[in-house]
């Protein structure tokens, strides 16, 4: 199968995609949440304060790896040692 003939199974395979209709109880499932807004609201800045302090936490720890292994670097470089 040549390269070119593949661009064109592409769209002969989303032709014939139809998306079925959805009857009304199966609609009512999707739509019904079971969270209140104020609950989802504050799980999300939950979340967002802990990925942020996962971040800070990382950046923390390979600054205090390459101030560490800067001072090894560095350790014969004194005047006089």
């Amino acid at each position: 199968m040549a390269a070119g003939s593949f661009v064109c199974l592409v769209p002969a395979f989303f032709a014939g995609f139809r998306p079925r209709a959805i009857d009304e109880s199966h609609k009512k499932a999707l739509v019904k949440s079971e969270v209140p807004m104020w609950g989802a609201l504050l799980t999300m800045v939950i979340l967002l304060i802990a990925f942020f302090a996962l971040y800070e936490l990382l950046v923390w720890v390979v600054d205090k790896a390459l101030r560490a292994l800067d001072r090894r670097r560095h350790a014969g470089d004194v005047i006089g040692s």
